[in-house]
């Protein structure tokens, strides 16, 4: 198996711009610009906040689906949250991995799951890369620079007496 990072992918200066796509029954897409030297995690974190939900679970990025799910297994390509402790296999974790690090010119298109529980899905494309513009700052990335479709709220409320979802749009943009 090659390996899946190198610091010699990309120039960590350079801006990357992914369009990320939730799987679920409504279009919501989100555009995130990140810089290079930022790292996996960081994008996580963007992701979540993006959809205006709390960041309280673990996630992980994955090369490759198979069937429409994930191959759970780090010898698929896969790489976790930092705190992802009970795992019996070594892992990489997201806040080791610089963006500039992964070939997205090999790979344009990786996939991550937000709480295994509730199997929150997303795909994330490489749409784009750049130079930082003078005026730009490190610390104005991550950022959400366009948005589609409204996210549906993290934990909406069931009705005790149907089962069914109640509020499930609370947390939808305008």
């Amino acid at each position: 198996m090659e390996p899946l990072f190198s610091k010699f992918n990309n120039p960590v200066e350079n801006i990357f711009a992914f369009k990320v796509t939730y799987q679920w029954e409504r279009l919501v897409t989100r555009t995130i610009e990140i810089n290079g030297n930022q790292n996996f995690n960081q994008l996580a974190k963007m992701i979540v906040k993006s959809m205006r939900w709390q960041n309280d679970h673990m996630h992980g990025f994955y090369l490759d689906k198979l069937d429409g799910k994930h191959l759970f297994d780090p010898r698929h390509y896969c790489w976790f949250a930092p705190y992802w402790e009970d795992e019996p296999h070594p892992l990489i974790h997201t806040d080791q991995v610089k963006i500039s690090f992964f070939d997205f010119e090999k790979h344009p298109k990786i996939h991550m799951t937000f709480d295994y529980g509730d199997d929150h899905n997303f795909d994330i494309e490489m749409v784009g890369k750049r130079s930082m513009a003078g005026h730009e700052k490190s610390t104005m990335f991550p950022r959400v620079i366009k948005h589609l479709g409204r996210a549906r709220a993290q934990y909406p409320n069931i009705d005790e007496n149907t089962g069914e979802y109640k509020n499930i749009y609370k947390n939808w943009f305008d």
